[in-house]
């Protein structure tokens, strides 16, 4: 990504979480049920689901970035303001 000019951040699985259930400390095993009732993703392995919510997180960061309404919940608008702010979850950072 560094050579390609891309800007990009890490997220702490708790993070993710409380973007796709509102609270950070669900089970592992309960994700893919939670993608499948919020976005109607009937997913196979646990690891699907977290790839999904991270892909629904990064697609929210960038309507957000771009004032793009796409119907973020206000606790969804919340979690990712919360994760832009904090400083340690940017790995990094670079522009053209």
């Amino acid at each position: 990504m560094y050579f390609k000019g891309h800007s990009f951040f890490t997220v702490m699985p708790t993070k993710i979480k409380k973007f796709l259930c509102g609270k950070g400390n669900v089970e592992k095993e309960a994700i893919p049920k939670e993608v499948y009732k919020r976005w109607g993703v009937d997913t196979n392995f646990n690891d699907e689901a977290d790839s999904y919510v991270m892909a629904q997180f990064a697609r929210s960061v960038y309507c957000y970035d771009n004032n793009i309404d796409i119907g973020l919940m206000k606790r969804d608008i919340a979690t990712v303001k919360d994760i832009k702010k904090d400083k340690a979850t940017l790995f990094f950072n670079y522009e053209n």
